[in-house]
């Protein structure tokens, strides 16, 4: 997933691990890259939305760190760990 996943709201960016991990192999891996949080010039230089989390230049992103990812990743293994349980 390059340079896509924080161009969309962190709900549909969800959705995306979600079918991704459906579809992935055991033992398969999902590659990021993205916008971080701990970009601070892209934030100084941002206006922040509270009410979808966004920052906006010239366009919306949605930022992540590496809590976030790991999060992510946890929940798609529960859903995994749901899906497997239920075939």
């Amino acid at each position: 997933m390059r340079w896509f996943l924080h161009a969309m709201p962190y709900d549909k960016a969800e959705n995306i691990f979600k079918l991704s991990s459906n579809i992935l192999k055991t033992g398969n891996i999902i590659c990021i890259e993205l916008r971080s949080l701990n970009d601070t010039k892209l934030k100084d230089e941002s206006i922040y939305n509270e009410v979808d989390k966004s920052y906006t230049t010239t366009h919306k992103r949605w930022l992540y760190n590496k809590e976030m990812l790991e999060q992510l990743s946890l929940k798609n293994k529960n859903w995994n760990q749901a899906l497997s349980t239920c075939n």
